[in-house]
């Protein structure tokens, strides 16, 4: 049995692409999208083998660590590079944050 929190088990390449979801509102391919509007369904059959077997970590970790506002729903994740640019023209800085919530356990 694995450890649900073991995030080393979400691939370098998988944790790059949601980097740059979340920091530069570049979108992610339709594994990561399907995940990112929760179908299950569509990641499941997207994933490629090292994706498939860290599903549930990935889920988590977008779920605790990546923002609510990136996530969750179609709509959300199809408004997400206005949204970021609106955080991005006040002046919040997404590198630092994404340093914050990407630290693994």
């Amino acid at each position: 049995m694995f450890d649900k929190f073991d995030y080393s088990l979400i691939p370098d390449y998988t944790i790059s692409a949601l980097r740059d979801w979340v920091v530069n509102g570049i979108y992610p391919g339709g594994f990561l999208t399907a995940v990112l509007t929760n179908d299950l369904s569509r990641a499941v059959w997207a994933a490629d083998g090292q994706n498939l077997r860290a599903i549930p970590q990935i889920a988590m970790f977008c779920y605790n660590r990546i923002p609510s506002g990136c996530q969750g729903s179609v709509d959300a994740v199809c408004d997400w590079p206005w949204r970021l640019q609106k955080y991005l023209d006040d002046g919040y800085d997404m590198e630092a944050e994404w340093k914050k919530i990407s630290k693994m356990p």
